[in-house]
């Protein structure tokens, strides 16, 4: 419409500058397909922003300089490029108006583009289109599902007719719902208590006006009225498994979910982890999952569940090995990618209501935070980092509870400020997925990893002198005998500490490879090349802490040497 355009024109004279929905153009001619695809672009982008319209404009700047534009400059031509793109677009969507401005005698053009129909991506000869930046390109999958589940009306927000707040919630779950609140906004803390549980559902936007939606049943919910949501399955259930997947045991956790999340939780065999720093004689010791995560992948899980596929929240326990957690549901952003490398959070949630009623709670972070959070407690455990798998229309996340290769897990130790980009390189790595060659030419440059001939393989590499990238001392099996007993071969584990000092006074410094094979003849007959490897990485992890040799390099291949001091 003309007073929409004479709004945008206004608008760009007082603050020139492009967004999602407005494109400068400067040039004198655009193809006519060219002029398509930023048609279906604009349209797509209209949609996902809300917006009635969006605008393609010729005869201004990308630095908001207006220039004289002559395109289009007739009544024929401007009809032809409206009836081009009617005939080549999908739903035969073309420009709402073509407006003509003069600023200083200089002509603008402004055209308006439509907002995509609800549910439907406009496409310009079969191929749908998204602004990334300054440059068009075919629609990704986040966004097309973004603009189909716009036509889709928000489950969450459903209401249940003819039941009140006492009749359905539980009012255990409801007091749990105030203490968040009242940590999330502690100076609202006597506000809180004097309002009735009408006012306060109402505040969080669990209720409309006091009448119960789905949202309130899946948080607050009484699990003997889970039947009047219908065509859904409000519960979460908890699976014990062997590394044979043979299950030992499971549990099932009903609404409401506020309460549920901590009972699961609280089945999840959660025990110590130990782990030597900086040379260390005492461990350090930490749970080996972080409770608040294991909290922030389930409130994840129930804020994005597709309750309509009528699916379990599933939570598998693999012993003492790792957690897998599954909702039904597309995810929303489309890719993991999408999350770590960009800083905007979502337009869309599957549960509208749902989600925001769990942020007003601190429950959820819509901001996008949550999913870097669950990443750095993985690093801050040296553990492997948490995998995403999309597949089916699920989302369903790994969580490592053991570290996979010792290398990965030494360099997360020695190097705190290792970039995030470099751990998620060195994670693909250890678990044997392809890299690019500019990444692995990176971190080869930097001594984090080198090519064995086959593959990458990690390097203990450190910056600074923490330590040598040594390990500390590995599980040997239950055959290597204690301090002070003997084995096979007649030794004592003093004895091969001896040996080694020797080896160094007499040849001076030796790599770790260089030590095992002149101790070849020392060890055991049935010992094998990975025992002999232990055995001798745990003999220079002991003499390293008791001061009686040193370092000499930074890498794998590092050499060590007698303590000259001594």
């Amino acid at each position: 419409m003309r007073k929409d355009a004479d709004s945008i024109m206004e608008h760009i004279l007082q603050s020139a500058h492009e967004s999602e929905i407005i494109e400068f153009k400067d040039r004198k001619t655009l193809g006519r397909d060219d002029i398509g695809r930023y048609f279906s672009a604009l349209s797509n982008e209209a949609r996902l922003n809300d917006s009635e319209s969006a605008w393609l404009i010729f005869g201004i700047s990308d630095s908001g300089e207006i220039h004289n534009s002559d395109y289009l400059s007739s009544v024929e031509s401007r009809n032809d490029i409206k009836h081009y793109v009617s005939e080549q677009t999908s739903n035969g969507l073309s420009f709402t108006g073509l407006y003509e401005y003069f600023v200083d005698g200089m002509r603008v053009l402004l055209m308006e583009v439509p907002a995509s129909r609800i549910g439907v991506p406009t496409a310009f000869k079969g191929i749908a289109y998204e602004r990334q930046g300054d440059s068009v390109c075919a629609l990704t999958d986040s966004k097309r599902m973004r603009l189909m589940y716009a036509s889709i009306p928000d489950w969450s927000a459903e209401i249940i007719k003819g039941v009140s707040v006492d009749d359905v919630l539980d009012s255990e779950a409801i007091l749990i719902a105030r203490r968040y609140f009242v940590k999330l906004r502690p100076e609202r803390r006597s506000d809180c208590e004097s309002w009735s549980d009408e006012v306060f559902l109402n505040k969080i936007g669990l209720t409309n006006k006091g009448v119960v939606t789905h949202a309130a049943m899946v948080l607050l919910g009484k699990s003997d009225c889970s039947y009047l949501v219908p065509d859904s399955v409000l519960a979460m259930r908890w699976i014990l498994r062997d590394q044979e997947r043979t299950t030992l045991d499971n549990q099932m956790f009903n609404i409401p979910f506020i309460k549920a999340v901590d009972e699961l939780c609280g089945r999840i065999r959660n025990l110590s982890y130990e782990y030597y720093k900086g040379g260390s004689l005492i461990p350090f010791r930490m749970d080996t999952y972080d409770t608040s995560i294991l909290r922030e992948i389930l409130y994840n899980c129930i804020a994005h569940q597709d309750y309509r596929k009528r699916e379990f929240i599933t939570v598998v326990e693999y012993d003492r090995d790792r957690l897998v957690f599954k909702n039904a549901g597309y995810f929303i952003p489309g890719t993991l990618e999408n999350v770590l490398s960009s800083d905007s959070p979502s337009s869309y949630y599957r549960n509208a209501v749902l989600a925001q009623a769990m942020k007003n709670l601190g429950m959820v972070d819509v901001a996008g935070g949550g999913i870097i959070r669950i990443f750095k407690s993985q690093i801050a455990r040296f553990f492997p980092l948490p995998e995403y798998d999309l597949s089916d229309d699920h989302v369903q996340v790994t969580l490592h509870g053991k570290v996979i290769n010792q290398g990965f897990k030494n360099l997360l130790l020695n190097n705190p400020g290792l970039p995030f980009e470099d751990i998620l390189s060195l994670d693909a790595i250890q678990k044997g997925k392809r890299i690019s060659d500019e990444v692995s030419a990176r971190l080869v440059t930097k001594g984090l990893i080198e090519f064995n001939g086959t593959d990458y393989e990690i390097l203990s590499s450190v910056f600074g002198n923490q330590t040598d990238g040594v390990p500390e001392r590995q599980e040997e099996s239950e055959e290597v005998p204690q301090e002070g007993s003997e084995n096979q071969a007649g030794f004592k584990n003093s004895d091969y500490r001896e040996l080694v000092m020797d080896l160094l006074r007499q040849r001076g410094p030796m790599n770790k490879k260089e030590i095992v094979e002149a101790l070849s003849d020392a060890f055991p007959e049935d010992y094998d090349e990975k025992r002999r490897i232990i055995k001798v990485q745990n003999l220079i992890s002991d003499l390293k802490k008791d001061g009686r040799i040193v370092t000499i390099g930074r890498t794998r291949n590092a050499c060590y040497s007698l303590d000259s001091v001594r």
